[in-house]
């Protein structure tokens, strides 16, 4: 079971995640690209048609009782109740709590939490954190 720590998450960390995953943005679009061929596909993940922006890619996972999703705009882990975003343009995490994942572009501010405690977005970024350091 994840368990949120109860001290020691301060705003900074979610800002300095949200600029990570804004640099790790650019390196997932260069293993699209490898030379050796699209470097998602070859770990498990399954390239869809965008569900929004013309000419992108949604790259997608199953992963801890959800999946993961990739697009070039954002990403995250969205489970049966919700999720994890990360929204590139807004430079922004957040509780996503659609049961539908987001459509770039229209980012439907009504299924982002607002007023979350810290130790709440810190579990819901969980699944995505462990995919991403696995």
């Amino acid at each position: 079971m994840n368990v949120a720590p109860t001290s020691g998450l301060a705003s900074c960390h979610f800002r300095d995640l949200a600029e990570g995953l804004q640099q790790q943005m650019f390196f997932w679009g260069q293993d699209v690209i490898h030379p050796r061929g699209n470097q998602l596909v070859q770990n498990n993940f399954q390239r869809l048609p965008s569900k929004g922006l013309k000419g992108t890619s949604c790259y997608r996972r199953e992963w801890q009782d959800g999946h993961l999703e990739l697009y070039g705009s954002c990403a995250g882990w969205y489970g049966p109740d919700g999720g994890f975003t990360f929204i590139r343009p807004r430079k922004r995490i957040a509780i996503w709590t659609g049961k539908t994942t987001p459509t770039p572009g229209l980012w439907q501010p009504e299924f982002i939490k607002r007023r979350v405690k810290k130790e709440e977005l810190y579990a819901s970024a969980l699944p995505f954190l462990d995919w991403l350091i696995d």
